[in-house]
């Protein structure tokens, strides 16, 4: 009795110790086999623009759409990142409407900003987005993200020539080998260096060209929406307007990284205005004396 009690426990324990191994053996494949995604969201060039001006000629997009947008498509995500090329207060620094967006900038909910030439004059007012820019002071130099084992670093610049436009921030002029001494220190701890751009179209062009450790460059200043593959760099734009949102599905397979990019329309008829924070806007514009808009002339014509 005592001989069969030690046998079926051997066969038990050796059942389980198989079972315990081809679970372990299972771990460790599928997660050597599983790919690590990414999804970069970016927009920028809001310009201002806080709602739907209803006028038949200008592109669509506006600030209280983009927060929907966020709400309806970004917010229940997993493995996302959110960025603003900037430019999201209007070029006017005078303008009434401008002392709006400092109020409802959180509700756009960017994970980081790195600013335009619209927005020196306001990085005090950002609130808790982070402001990223390597050449801009009261800024940080970079960000940096683990996505499962991705390890993402986001920098940007500022054209130093928006100097002229700026009282309150020192811009320092930086050339190509300063920037790629940057990126090479980034690339140390970095999969993927994601660099967003406020330069001149042709520094832009050098720096994409002549940078090499930059895979990602999101450039604030082009005027379109556009897409190109340059071998394994990446350049994207999400164009000049608040028309597009530009969404980058980043995926790591073993030692490849594979891109696939689309824009998202922001068209008012899909994506309607946030109605909370378009009540926001209107008791604010109340309490700054601003007139409320309630309809174009440029509706009739």
């Amino acid at each position: 009795m005592k001989t069969r009690t030690l046998k079926n426990n051997f066969f038990r324990n050796t059942e389980r110790g198989r079972n315990l191994f081809l679970l372990l053996f299972f771990i460790i494949t599928t997660g050597c086999s599983t790919a690590t995604k990414l999804t970069l969201f970016y927009s920028g060039n809001l310009n201002g623009v806080i709602e739907n001006c209803r006028c038949p000629k200008v592109s669509e997009g506006s600030v209280l759409n983009h927060i929907t947008f966020y709400k309806d498509s970004i917010k229940g995500r997993d493995e996302k990142l959110y960025v603003s090329t900037g430019n999201i207060f209007s070029f006017n620094s005078s303008q009434k409407e401008n002392r709006l967006i400092g109020h409802i900038l959180d509700s756009l909910n960017y994970d980081l900003l790195s600013p335009g030439r619209n927005d020196i004059e306001f990085i005090s007012e950002v609130g808790n987005t982070a402001v990223v820019s390597m050449n801009l002071k009261n800024c940080v130099s970079f960000k940096k993200y683990d996505f499962r084992g991705l390890r993402i670093s986001v920098t940007g610049m500022t054209d130093f020539s928006y100097s002229k436009f700026n009282n309150k921030n020192i811009i320092t002029d930086m050339d190509i080998d300063q920037i790629s001494m940057f990126t090479d220190s980034l690339k140390a701890f970095s999969d993927i260096i994601i660099f967003i751009s406020n330069l001149e179209t042709e520094f832009e062009k050098k720096v994409f060209n002549q940078v090499k450790n930059i895979d990602i460059m999101i450039s604030g200043t082009n005027i379109g929406n556009e897409y190109f593959l340059f071998g394994n760099k990446i350049y994207i734009s999400p164009g000049s307007s608040p028309e597009f949102i530009g969404k980058l599905e980043v995926e790591k397979k073993e030692d490849r990284i594979i891109y696939n990019n689309k824009f998202e329309q922001m068209k008012f008829s899909l994506i309607p205005e946030d109605d909370k924070v378009k009540e926001l806007i209107d008791s604010l514009k109340i309490k700054y004396g601003i007139r409320k808009n309630n309809g174009s002339i440029e509706e009739d014509l």
